[in-house]
């Protein structure tokens, strides 16, 4: 029997107890700070123990995940809005198990299955797997890709992940997003990301018209050589007509000047609601980064699999829409998680966000009570930032799952 968070009792494995006793109550507590009711506290709970924590594998986890710094295959997140004064909680993972990485499955592919068929048997409202298994078939290694890759083209990627999970706790259900990172696929089959992306996403195979605001990212891409092996790839799990798909950029360089251009795209976006973003994002960058042009950081962590942070951004496409979307990623990892604390208050602050900007510093001491935050600098990963004129600013921060 284990014992969890708020008392909960059910048997686990050995490996399933581990994870739960080191993350759940991480958990236990985002869920609380963000106002969830006693009853979603204990639905969610519910909802990571028996589902979640049963696809994480073994403990401490024997396979590098794409999903985060570290290669944990775990990741917690909590998204804050302008225009709503209810917080978000997110939890990302890759499914794994014994053989993921092994000569048994070395691209990591069966334990995603079985977390498919557990979803659908869940009955979540909304939940459609037609994209997910859609996008999984096209951008993941296919049976007759399986020699493995040579050592000059591992040089190449950090992981061999295949597909992970979003997971949005949202308090009308829960929302699932899938993700797939095709760099293995396009260099065991020799076929570039750009015409796999484009073929894969094509209005005929998916029901969605994004043909126009593909062909501006990708016309950025191109001209900026922008296409590599760490680019990766998302969308809803929701009817394909109401999905939105989305396109992960990664860049070595994180630079006020590069973070521009990819939010207008090379100047190819630039209406009102584009520049008054790019203007709080601008607050964003010098609470940050002290206004400077260059952000250095460091990963400073005692993981085997420590690599050099990089930018990261989305373009978010929909259906009709002609222009994407931008979200743009700051890597934290590495700074002062005290400071990152204080000047994600502070932009709070600046934009109108009290009810966050008060009690924001507590909030992440109450979520790491073992940590003191004037000396860590791995509990906060990443900020991301959107904006739209319907949200406001779209602020998203990443916390480390098992500090």
């Amino acid at each position: 029997m284990c014992e969890g968070p708020s008392g909960h009792f059910d048997p686990m494995d050995e490996n399933q107890k581990a994870w739960w006793l080191r993350t759940g109550a991480l958990l236990e507590r985002i869920l609380k700070d963000a106002s969830y009711s006693p009853d979603l506290q204990h639905q969610y709970l519910d909802f990571y123990r028996k589902v979640l924590v049963p696809a994480l594998g073994p403990f401490p986890s024997c396979f590098h995940s794409a999903i985060t710094f570290t290669g944990l295959p775990l990741e917690f997140s909590v998204n804050y809005q302008q225009s709503s004064v209810q917080p978000v909680v997110r939890i990302s993972i890759e499914a794994v198990n014994s053989s993921s990485g092994t000569a048994e499955d070395p691209y990591n592919q069966t334990p995603m299955r079985g977390l498919i068929t557990r979803l659908r048997q869940m009955g979540i409202q909304g939940f459609d797997a037609t994209l997910l298994n859609h996008f999984i078939q096209e951008h993941s290694v296919g049976n007759g890709q399986k020699s493995g890759l040579t050592s000059s083209q591992m040089d190449k990627i950090d992981s061999v992940s295949q597909a992970a999970f979003g997971f949005d706790l949202k308090k009308s259900g829960i929302s699932v997003k899938g993700y797939t990172f095709p760099g293995v696929k396009c260099l065991l089959s020799g076929v570039p990301l750009a015409r796999l992306l484009k073929d894969s996403i094509h209005e005929k195979v998916t029901g969605i018209d994004s043909s126009d605001a593909f062909t501006v990212v990708n016309d950025y891409m191109e001209e900026t050589d922008g296409y590599n092996t760490f680019c990766f790839f998302s969308w809803d799990c929701v009817s394909p007509q109401k999905s939105r798909l989305k396109f992960y950029g990664s860049y070595d360089s994180v630079t006020w000047a590069k973070l521009e251009d990819i939010w207008t795209l090379g100047g190819r976006n630039g209406g009102p609601s584009v520049r008054r973003g790019l203007e709080y994002f601008r607050q964003l960058w010098n609470i940050v980064c002290y206004g400077k042009p260059t952000s250095q950081v460091k990963v400073s962590t005692d993981e085997v699999y420590a690599t050099k942070t990089p930018l990261i951004w989305n373009y978010e496409m929909k259906s009709g829409n002609p222009f994407p979307a931008t979200k743009l990623y700051i890597p934290v990892q590495g700074k002062n998680d005290g400071e990152v604390a204080q000047s994600i208050a502070l932009f709070f602050r600046e934009v109108g966000m009290d009810a966050y900007a008060d009690s924001y510093v507590r909030t992440v001491e109450s979520y790491f009570p073992d940590h003191d935050l004037e000396t860590s600098e791995s509990l906060i990963s990443w900020i991301s930032f959107a904006y739209s004129e319907t949200t406001g600013v779209y602020l998203s921060v990443y916390y480390n799952g098992m500090p």
